[in-house]
């Protein structure tokens, strides 16, 4: 049902242009299907790159040796005491 009504407005738009603009329908119809196949081009590719780039972020922050900050000040702290007493 969807296909249909989009293939009816379409069509609709079709025939609005080559009033509006004295072309043949054919011709706006090439000219139409070739804009909306670019613009549905282009949003893949917005979409993938987003997808992507979240997938390389998730990789990369999954990849580091992740600590906890209280594990991390401990480490320092040992590390500061260590050096005073070796120092």
């Amino acid at each position: 049902m969807a296909d249909e009504l989009n293939t009816i407005n379409l069509e609709h738009d079709i025939r609005a242009l080559a009033d509006q603009f004295a072309l043949p329908t054919a011709e706006v119809q090439l000219i139409l299907r070739s804009e909306i196949h670019h613009l549905e081009c282009g949003a893949r590719i917005r979409d993938f790159v987003r997808i992507l780039a979240v997938k390389h972020v998730k990789d990369s922050l999954g990849s580091r040796v992740r600590r906890p900050v209280k594990a991390a000040m401990t480490t320092l702290q040992d590390n500061w005491r260590d050096s005073r007493l070796f120092g």
